[in-house]
């Protein structure tokens, strides 16, 4: 299929996509690409207020179907806010199967521990989890699960 080019960031960072892929994933490209828009005629999708690592993110989820983190996200804060931002930017290009992925990662990574510790994310992701989801979002209810969880009385 033919190539697209999506620039993220304000630096508008290039990557390039199938159309087949993308477009059968994510509903916000199969619109992009199917209306009289810019988009469409110049085949390429700006997405300025994105993080162009999260993308990559993505863009390897696309093509993989794994997700794949940088290896220093080993730090669990790092870790579960990547997996926020990824499940953020599913939210916005309106990819089920991309979110699903993340929310799998998050309990993944929520079930293993580091040295016998298990992290649980913390205020700065679940903040981030609000502003980019829309109420009653998977990620926001998996969030308030687990601060219940680990919720004793003396909170």
């Amino acid at each position: 299929g033919e190539g697209l080019k999506v620039l993220v960031g304000p630096e508008e960072v290039p990557f390039f996509v199938h159309e087949g892929p993308i477009r059968a994933s994510s509903k916000f490209f199969d619109n992009a690409m199917k209306g009289p828009w810019n988009e469409s005629t110049e085949r390429c999708v700006r997405l300025r207020d994105d993080d162009p690592e999260i993308f990559s993110i993505y863009q390897h989820w696309l093509y993989s179907q794994t997700l794949s983190t940088r290896k220093d996200y080993d730090v669990a804060r790092k870790t579960y806010s990547a997996l926020c931002d990824a499940y953020c930017l599913g939210e916005k290009l309106m990819d089920d199967n991309f979110k699903n992925t993340a929310i799998d990662a998050i309990i993944q990574r929520r079930s293993s521990s580091s040295g016998g510790t298990v992290w649980a994310p913390g205020g700065d992701v679940i903040a981030k989890a609000y502003k980019g989801t829309p109420e009653g979002s998977l990620l926001r209810k998996l969030l308030v699960d687990f601060f219940a969880y680990r919720a004793t009385t003396s909170w």
